[in-house]
């Protein structure tokens, strides 16, 4: 199969299909959508996710240039030297990581980046931080999976952004 140019986030929907229930089968995208009366969707269906997107896959690259945010960790408890669930950073040409905890002490992250996707990490960087901070990567950094080490038990919130 050729390279698409949205290679990365058809990969993505691997991930996506365990988590929302996207599908993808013989070059079409299933997506579920909120449907119910008190949603934005269907008005005449009061079933949750009973309103199905279908596209082609090749829809995906008439969208523009993904973007989003999210991460592992939002105002969660977080255990020294336990890795973060591996987070998805390919196919984003601007990548910043904002960093928050409650520890009351200085605590450092380790930044892990498993380039190829295939599963070994290697560390990046390391941010250490009273209270905040902000990570912006370089342009042209490029690698599948991203995650988090601290140092010290604390409350964390770790959040991506991408453009």
């Amino acid at each position: 199969m050729p390279a698409q140019p949205h290679q990365s986030l058809i990969d993505g929907l691997a991930v996506l299909t365990t988590l929302a229930g996207v599908e993808s089968s013989i070059g079409s995208l299933n997506w579920p959508g909120n449907a119910s009366a008190d949603g934005p969707g269907n008005l005449t269906t009061a079933e949750p996710q009973s309103g199905i997107w279908l596209r082609k896959l090749d829809d995906l690259c008439s969208f523009g240039k993904p973007s989003g945010w999210g991460g592992p960790w939002w105002e969660q408890p977080v255990k020294a030297a336990l890795p973060s669930d591996p987070y998805l950073m390919t196919g984003f040409d601007q990548k910043c990581l904002h960093l928050r905890h409650e520890a009351g002490t200085p605590v450092m992250f380790r930044i892990d980046l498993d380039a190829m996707g295939t599963g070994p990490f290697e560390t990046l960087s390391e941010i250490t931080t009273e209270r905040a901070a902000v990570q912006v990567f370089p342009s042209g950094l490029s690698a599948h999976w991203v995650r988090l080490v601290p140092d010290r038990n604390c409350i964390a919130t770790a959040q991506f952004f991408y453009t």
